[in-house]
């Protein structure tokens, strides 16, 4: 009972104290300039709009200036870059300029025996289907020896596989130019099969007849002059490629599908 009475007496007095405090405030309170307060609060608005229009301006410059050094900084890049690509290309041609004297000296074996390195090497991009590196190869070979046939048939025979038709046939054109002793009946075989697979059906033909002065019973080569000269619908040679062929090859199974289109021509 008695340490409630305590406890109510302290209640009490802290009341007081409380009071006391606040009569003692409410003068400064009331002396507070309340129009201060609002320019204050007006001033820190304006400020804070000021800054806000500071920083927009500022990454406007910013962006302006940025547009218009960033494409001096591309362009001057760009030609350090061309520089030092061109720099570096000619010192790749001159190291390769350089082991190209140092081979040729060595003596024709050993040109060769690198020419025909360098062609195994194309053909290995080939079968990886990598034809560009196959093409340098084969280039760098030519440029040991310009005459070489055998460079120039797998030259052609890539450029077949990439479906260059034409490069092929003039490559074939030029084997067959140069080769004089070294053609052979499938150069033109080659040859007449890269026409036929740009449309011209003449000059495939031409080239398969070529083929047959060499060869003249051979079945393979006949098939080809036969198809194509049903192509050219040239009925008359047709008919005798067509018996050529059967007695060349009698267990050709497209015997009697190429007699039916000669019958027809």
């Amino acid at each position: 009972m008695f340490i409630n009475l305590l406890l109510l007496v302290g209640i009490i007095v802290c009341l007081v104290l409380v009071i006391g405090i606040v009569y003692r405030k409410i003068p400064q309170v009331s002396n507070i300039d309340t129009s201060s307060l609002k320019k204050e609060k007006q001033r820190n608005i304006k400020n804070s709009l000021t800054e806000e229009r500071l920083k927009r301006k500022m990454t406007a410059f910013i962006h302006i200036v940025t547009s218009y050094i960033t494409p001096h900084i591309a362009r001057h890049s760009s030609r350090v870059k061309e520089k030092v690509q061109a720099i570096q290309k000619k010192h790749s041609e001159m190291v390769k300029e350089k082991k190209k004297n140092d081979i040729k000296s060595a003596g024709k074996h050993a040109t060769g025996e690198h020419i025909q390195v360098l062609m195994q090497e194309a053909r290995g991009f080939i079968e990886q289907e990598e034809f560009d590196a196959a093409e340098e190869k084969l280039l760098e070979a030519l440029g040991f020896d310009k005459k070489r046939v055998d460079v120039y048939r797998v030259l052609a025979e890539l450029y077949e596989k990439e479906k260059e038709y034409q490069q092929a046939w003039e490559t074939m054109m030029y084997v067959l130019k140069i080769g004089n002793g070294d053609v052979t009946p499938e150069d033109f075989v080659f040859a007449g099969e890269c026409a036929s697979a740009m449309g011209d059906y003449q000059k495939a033909r031409d080239m398969f007849e070529q083929a047959l002065l060499k060869e003249p019973d051979n079945p393979k080569y006949l098939d080809h002059l036969l198809r194509h000269c049903i192509l050219l619908k040239d009925k008359n040679i047709a008919w005798d490629v067509y018996g050529r062929l059967k007695k060349a090859n009698p267990e050709n199974k497209k015997l009697d599908e190429y007699l039916i289109a000669v019958k027809e021509l």
